[in-house]
């Protein structure tokens, strides 16, 4: 019986693991977020445009060094996302709403400034 009990607690284990787990099987598309703002930055926010909150910093203690590449994955399932930037001199920027950002296809995106505007291409290589 105690054998018993004892594989019904690892499995319900596992299993409560596997929802909690950030990069479970809904969350499986890897991403990679390159930065060429000419700017670091502090803290980056990237969640479902649906979304009321922003989540979680997606930096975290670290930095996001310009010229660096972060690695995130996300729900494939959904297709438009919010971004928000927040750089070391605490100026932030939002894409969001009618610049929200179709993630449809994509397995990089750059997030830049092009003299006027920062801005996101998706897939560009280079």
């Amino acid at each position: 019986m105690a054998k018993y009990l004892l594989k019904i607690f690892l499995l319900t284990a596992f299993i409560v693991a596997a929802i909690q787990n950030p990069v479970s099987a809904e969350n499986t598309e890897r991403l990679e977020v390159v930065n060429e703002t000419q700017q670091d930055i502090k803290a980056l926010y990237i969640v479902p445009s649906g979304n009321k909150s922003w989540g979680s910093d997606l930096v975290g203690s670290q930095m996001f060094w310009y010229k660096d590449t972060k690695i995130i994955y996300y729900n494939p399932e959904i297709r438009f996302f919010k971004v928000r930037m927040v750089f070391s001199d605490d100026r932030s920027f939002v894409w969001e709403n009618d610049s929200k950002v179709d993630f449809s296809g994509a397995w990089r995106i750059t997030l830049y400034f092009d003299g006027e505007k920062y801005r996101i291409s998706k897939n560009a290589v280079g």
